[in-house]
């Protein structure tokens, strides 16, 4: 395994893919891309096969040195959305929204009410503004568009108006 696997380093240094021309089209039919008529894209789809096995060999080396999937992944440069895909594929489920604060709610603020009264407050912003989506598919930026649109909100916003008190006015 080690020699064919060192013969075809050799022959990819030479530019000559001869040898791996049947191994990388299984290899690309495998991740869902089909034969294309045309020379120039085949070659190509075989170039990006050739990348996407250095980079999951990269990232399984890291992995058996101790490196977390998500370092691992971050040097073998393999975007972090990927790594949650499949992450989400291989346990068949992924987190959402409500699914977190839910669990927030039950296991952080189990002994504080008021906190879970505002955990309950920030879920159903949360849900307004995102909707009931995987966590892994929100980005920092989603994070701080959600802060920075809770910071434009009244102080009263979803609180019961009539047994709220007045804001006091401040004196300049």
């Amino acid at each position: 395994m080690e020699q064919a696997k060192s013969g075809l380093k050799e022959d990819a240094a030479r530019r000559d893919h001869a040898r791996a021309k049947a191994p990388a089209a299984e290899a690309a039919l495998a991740l869902g891309y089909h034969p294309s008529p045309d020379a120039d894209v085949r070659q190509r789809l075989y170039a990006r096969s050739f990348a996407a096995v250095r980079q999951v060999n990269a990232f399984e080396k890291r992995l058996e040195e101790g490196d977390t999937v998500e370092e691992s992944a971050d040097r073998a440069g393999i975007p972090p959305q990927i790594v949650s895909e499949a992450r989400q594929r291989m346990t068949g489920r992924g987190v959402t929204v409500e699914a977190a604060f839910d669990a927030a709610i039950e296991r952080k603020y189990a002994g504080s009410r008021d906190n879970q009264n505002h955990a309950r407050a920030a879920k159903r912003m949360a849900l307004d503004f995102w909707g009931n989506v995987s966590l892994s598919s929100l980005t920092e930026a989603d994070f701080v568009d959600l802060l920075l649109f809770m910071r434009r909100l009244p102080v009263r916003h979803g609180r019961n108006h009539v047994t709220c008190p007045p804001p006091v006015p401040r004196s300049l």
